[in-house]
């Protein structure tokens, strides 16, 4: 039984990096971002029972904790310049 696998990849439609999600040629699909790529990659395993590759799992695990707190530091500066006027 094949692993699910999530991979960073150009896009070869932009000079964006993007997620490319799946086991089996079928099944996979391009992410824009590393949260859609993890539910994606949860679909996966619900429907077909495939486990999700350790690596893969662990590299989109630390991409979502790195946006977070890349975006939680953008809304507590927003929100401080909009206090401060």
């Amino acid at each position: 039984m094949n692993q699910i696998t999530a991979q960073s990849v150009k896009s070869n439609k932009s000079e964006n990096m993007v997620w490319l999600v799946g086991a089996t040629k079928k099944d996979r699909k391009y992410c824009r971002n590393c949260w859609t790529a993890l539910r994606y990659a949860f679909i996966l395993h619900r429907r077909d029972g495939r486990q999700i590759n350790k690596e893969s799992f662990d590299i989109l695990i630390a991409e979502v904790r790195k946006n977070k707190t890349q975006s939680t530091a953008v809304e507590q500066s927003l929100t401080g310049n909009q206090e401060a006027e």
